[in-house]
Order: structure tokens, then sequence, then C-alpha cells
């Protein structure tokens, strides 16, 4: 008796070990939020995984993170330090930005003043993956209890045996991104935190979100931050003076945006060369000799491009009624796909018009197109430019439609 009373106590103990006790959602970010704002320094290393909804392949990316006490009163970011291979790759004191290219051997130094927001700046590469933003706010709380409180639930669980709460935080909005009936009316976007239930500190972080057929993602795993040395600093981590004495050159640099866009090298009027594309069997193709039509439009696309993508069905809807009267559509991918790839997707999205390579973006250089989706309607005799349509719009078939009926219609 005493042995099954003594056993009981011991599977009592473990599973009180094994288990986080209940919280609410205000109470665990609270409790994430302190831990994070009375951290002044440590570092971190993190591993990004990376799948686009588009693509097939996944990218990942390493590094490791040590933040600093920003010196400026008005910053909300810390001062950081981003290594990736074993040699710094990007640096913030508070007022500059430091870049480095260790292949150049440049450090390019962008004053916070003139570029205004940092954040800006890291978003969008390699560094933004791995220096999670929520590390490295200071003066406010990192997770805006808020915006979590209505939309998020707390599940307890363990993970090799230590006990960890889940942060499920769920959003659906209209899917402006809808192609065809295959994908859903709503975009949901699912952000899922693993956080330790002994300490708060969040070691995983993954955000799904579900637009197209195949589900978008970014997994991001963290080791716990753990504290920096008393007399580690940003200026001795740094060190620039050890980079100026290995050859590198410190060099002023801007990150304004241009005012505007470029102009492109053709308007409306001028006449395209009679480009050369590649098809998907790998033969070449003119557009003198390949089509006999009255009206010939060219989009030129890629897979991984949202707007692009959008605007394929509205091309193909353009074909089909409009290819007895004379209209020729042409996608001209200026992606990365396989032929393999592209036709099945091709197939799989039920396209009836041609698409060829645009192989080494010659001819979208030679137009001098900056941003995709762009189509170009021209005379396919003379293969004058009729009109530019640049990006994606709602009433892009309805604009292109009104200017292929202008053509056919009224010169009869």
């Amino acid at each position: 008796m005493y042995k099954t009373i003594a056993s009981i106590s011991v599977i009592l103990a473990l599973s009180s070990l094994s288990s986080a006790q209940s919280i609410s959602t205000t109470a665990l970010i609270d409790s994430v939020n302190n831990r994070l704002l009375n951290t002044i320094k440590g570092s971190f290393s993190a591993h990004a995984l990376y799948k686009s909804a588009l693509k097939t392949d996944t990218s990942s990316t390493s590094g490791q993170i040590l933040f600093f006490e920003t010196p400026v009163a008005d910053d909300t970011l810390r001062s950081f330090i981003a290594m990736m291979d074993g040699q710094i790759a990007q640096a913030y004191d508070g007022s500059q930005l430091y870049t480095f290219n260790h292949k150049l051997k440049i450090v390019n130094m962008y004053d916070k003043h003139e570029n205004k927001d940092v954040t800006r700046i890291i978003k969008g590469g390699r560094i933004a993956r791995i220096a999670y933003d929520k590390f490295l706010k200071t003066g406010m709380p990192p997770f805006d209890v808020s915006l979590y409180e209505h939309n998020a639930v707390v599940e307890p669980f363990t993970q090799d045996g230590v006990p960890m709460y889940k942060l499920i935080y769920t959003k659906s909005v209209p899917n402006q991104y809808r192609m065809d009936e295959s994908d859903p009316e709503w975009m949901t976007t699912h952000i899922i935190y693993h956080i330790d239930a002994e300490d708060y500190a969040i070691t995983e972080r993954s955000e799904w979100i579900h637009f197209l057929k195949t589900p978008q993602y970014y997994k991001l795993n963290f080791s716990k931050i753990s504290p920096l040395d008393e007399q580690a600093t940003f200026e001795r981590v740094l060190n620039l003076d050890s980079f100026e004495s290995k050859g590198y050159e410190l060099r002023s640099a801007q990150l304004e945006k241009p005012s505007s866009r470029p102009d492109l090298h053709y308007k409306n009027g001028d006449t395209l060369p009679d480009f050369e594309f590649i098809t998907l069997s790998g033969a070449p193709i003119r557009l003198d000799s390949a089509f006999h039509a009255k009206l010939t439009l060219l989009d030129f696309w890629y897979k991984a491009c949202y707007p692009c993508m959008k605007g394929l069905p509205k091309l193909n809807n353009l074909y089909n009624r409009y290819r007895s009267e004379g209209l020729e559509v042409v996608g001209l991918n200026v992606g990365k796909e396989t032929p393999e790839e592209l036709a099945a997707f091709w197939s799989e999205r039920g396209m009836d018009y041609l698409t060829v390579f645009d192989t080494h973006k010659k001819a979208a250089q030679e137009i001098g197109i900056y941003a995709y989706p762009l189509a170009i309607l021209i005379e396919h005799d003379s293969r004058k430019i009729l009109n530019i349509y640049q990006g994606y719009s709602d009433d892009l078939e309805d604009r292109i439609s009104k200017d292929v009926e202008d053509y056919l219609y009224k010169r009869k």
C-alpha cells in the first residue's frame, strides 16, 4: 500500500513538473514584455526558415544578434550587431547603420537623421529574418496586449520535458490575392509563439499565411537570451579601427529612395524591336514570325510576384474573348522556374495563351522595366506601342478591353 501511495506521489510530482499552469493571454504577454524590457543587453542566436506560397523551395538563414541599450533617448530600437557566418554583417549604434561587404572590404555607414527609420532599412533582407524586432525594442512594450487579448489563445504543452506555452494568434481578412475559385476567399494568418513557462523566454515563432492553395510560412527558432559581459560595449565589439587596419574602406552612404520612378525607355507610339524569346521546349521564337495577329499583348511577369499572379486570369479572359478577332497574348516570364515547373504551373492554372522565357531579362532591360507586372499592347505588324499597363488593378481587364475594342472595331 505504501508503495502504491509513493508511486502516485511520484506521478503527481512529475505531472506538475511537465505541464505548465494555465495562464491568461494578458498575463502571459505582460510576463514576456517584462522579461524583454528588463534585459538591458544580451545576445541570442536565431535560425530562420522561409517558404513563399508561390515557390517550392525553402530558404534558411542563421546568425547571432548582440544587442545593447541605445544611447539615443527617443529611439525605439536598441543598438545591435548582427553576426552571420562568423562575421559582422550589420550594426546599428542609435545614430548610424553599418553594413559590411567583406568580399570588397567596404563598410557602408548610413546616417539615421537622413534616413529617418532604421527599421525600414533592415526590412526585407537576410538580416531581417534573424534580427527579430520584438527582441530589439526599447522604451515600450514589444507586444501590444490589446492586439492579442481578443485574437489569441494560450495552450500549455511540454517540449522535451520542459513546461511551455503556445500563444496562438489568428487573423482573417478578405483574400485580396485570390486568383481563382480554388484559392480561399479569406486570407488567414496564424502566428504561434513557443514560450518557456518558467522564465517566459520565447524559443520559437512560426507564421503561416493561407491565401493560395499552399501556405506561406516563416519559422524562427531562438536560443534563450544570454547576458553579455559588463565590459562588452557596442564600440568594443564593433571595433571599426580593426577593420580599417585590415584595409576596409569606410564609406558614407545614402538610402533615400528616388523621388520618382525611372521612366521606361519606350512610350506609346514607339516601335518595339523584334525581340527573341525562348519557348518552354527551348526553341527560339520571335514576335514577327511566330504570331499572326492584329494585336499582341505582351505581359512581363514572374511566378513569385503576387500582382502578376492576380492578373493572369484577367489576361486569359481577354485572350479567350478576343482571339478570334485578332488578339494574341504572350506571357514573358522573367523568373527562375525550369521549363518543366512553368509548364506544370501553366497547365494547373488552366492558362490558354502562350508563355515563354525572356531569358536574362533581355527584353525587360531593353524596355527599362523596373516593376512587375507590366503589359504592353502593340499593333502586331508594325510593333507600334498602343498602350502600356504598369502594375495590377481590379479594372485591368476593363482598361485593356476598351483599348482592344477601340482598335479592332472603330477602325472598321
